[in-house]
């Protein structure tokens, strides 16, 4: 939530790309680092190609892109 917008597309797009590298399938889950996002980092991540996403535990919302974990 402290990257401002383009470091964080650098930063979802450039890590998707070298997990689906490795992983030799798409990447499609992402754990936000420390929990940290906010509604632009979930949109941001969408955007990027992830589906879904966890984060610190909290009451589970109903959003995809924040999983407690």
């Amino acid at each position: 939530t402290w990257l401002d917008d383009l470091a964080l597309w650098r930063e979802l797009s450039r890590s998707r790309r070298a997990m689906t590298d490795a992983l030799g399938d798409a990447c499609e889950v992402i754990s936000y680092p420390f929990g940290a996002f906010d509604a632009r980092v979930t949109r941001m991540a969408r955007e990027a190609g992830y589906s879904a996403g966890f984060a610190l535990p909290e009451r589970w919302t109903g959003d995809a892109m924040a999983i407690p974990r």
